[in-house]
C-alpha cells in the first residue's frame, strides 16, 4: 500500500474526508486481497465500516474513487453503494 501510494500522487490520497484511509488501499483490497464488493472492501479490508458512522459518510466517495480508477463502472458503483446502505442500515439503532 506504501508502495502504492509513493508511486502514485492519486494513490496517496484520502479517500475522503471522513477517514484517514488511503484511496491506495480501496486498490490493493480489490486487486490484491480479491475484494469484489464495497461490503467487503469497507468493513473487512480497509476497515472504513468501522468507523462510528459505519463508513456510511465515505461509502460514496470511495465508490467514486473505484470508479473513477476505472476498476468499477458507474452502475456497479451505484449498485454497490445501495447494497452498502442496505447492509449497514442494520446497524442503525432505531428511532
Amino acid at each position: 500500500i506504501v508502495e502504492r501510494a509513493a508511486a502514485s500522487a492519486e494513490l496517496a490520497m484520502v479517500v475522503g474526508p471522513n477517514t484517514p484511509a488511503l484511496v491506495a488501499e480501496l486498490v490493493h483490497a480489490v486487486d490484491n486481497e480479491w475484494a469484489t464488493h464495497l461490503t467487503d472492501i469497507l468493513q473487512r479490508r480497509c476497515m472504513i465500516g468501522l468507523d462510528a458512522d459505519f463508513g456510511r459518510l465515505s461509502a460514496p466517495e470511495a465508490t467514486r474513487w473505484l470508479q473513477r480508477l476505472g476498476l468499477w463502472d458507474r452502475a456497479r458503483a451505484e449498485q454497490e453503494l445501495a447494497a452498502y446502505h442496505d447492509y449497514t442500515r442494520r446497524f442503525k439503532p432505531p428511532a
